[in-house]
């Protein structure tokens, strides 16, 4: 039995559209991230990293929610994300570089882990579904906020790693602009992972590296990979429900 499912309190309705939930949360990290930029240089700059803190532990959350279906699946998953949220929790007060990395790193080892739980429940299902469509979604954007943290770690590493322009939405408070994954430049990473992912390439923001430009390519070919094969599956699938539910023919023309 999952072991969601012994927690009566959480509702059948919210375990039959866990990855709904999942989507939703996503989206709302990309579309509500850039405010932390607005809030950073108004009134309450502090609660700018607080704002991504919120959001990126949503998706953490229901990430956790919607594909720890065993218990060591839960153990493992809950650590990593426990781990994430209070090392980013604690960065927020210290502004330390290496908890920064830290967070990324826990951040990362999640994202991967509930990647490889995501694909194999969709490889695993016989039929095509709103949640099935939804879970294939969620995988495509966790991709990009996985390269996100991959971008942070390396500008950590190196910070000549990318080329940014100059503009006084990047700089903030006379910081450079950066790639930091859980600060307030959150949905400048996740702008150029999904830039990236996608293939669209604007050029505004470059790879200046080799490491860096490697892990560009890797995204733009898992991006496109991904599309290729979770597309076929889900047509396959439809397919096969559709031959399955025709009746069979009786007799032959004449």
């Amino acid at each position: 039995m999952p072991i969601f499912e012994r927690l009566p309190f959480l509702g059948q309705s919210m375990q039959r559209y866990r990855f709904s939930i999942l989507l939703t949360m996503l989206l709302a990290l990309m579309v509500f991230s850039p405010c932390a930029l607005l809030i950073r240089t108004r009134t309450f700059p502090e609660l700018a990293p607080l704002l991504v803190m919120l959001l990126f532990s949503a998706v953490l959350l229901s990430a956790v929610f919607a594909l720890a279906r065993q218990r060591w699946t839960m153990i493992l998953a809950g650590s990593l994300t426990g781990g994430t949220i209070v090392v980013q929790a604690v960065n927020i007060a210290l502004q330390l570089e290496w908890l920064a990395m830290l967070q990324n790193v826990l951040g990362s080892a999640m994202l991967v882990f509930a990647l490889a739980l995501l694909l194999r429940a969709l490889f695993l299902q016989q039929r095509v579904t709103f949640e099935n469509i939804a879970a294939s979604l969620c995988g495509y954007l966790l991709l990009g906020v996985l390269w996100a943290n991959i971008y942070s770690m390396l500008d950590h590493i190196e910070p000549a790693s990318f080329v940014l322009p100059t503009s006084a939405l990047m700089e903030i408070a006379g910081r450079p602009a950066d790639l930091e994954f859980g600060s307030e430049r959150t949905s400048v990473a996740l702008y150029f992972s999904y830039v990236t992912l996608t293939t669209l390439g604007y050029g505004d923001i470059t790879p200046a590296t080799t490491p860096a430009r490697m892990f560009c390519s890797l995204e733009a070919i898992f991006g496109q990979l991904y599309l290729a094969v979770l597309v076929a599956r889900l047509v396959g699938l439809h397919i096969a429900h559709q031959s399955n539910r025709e009746p069979p023919q009786s007799g032959t023309p004449s």
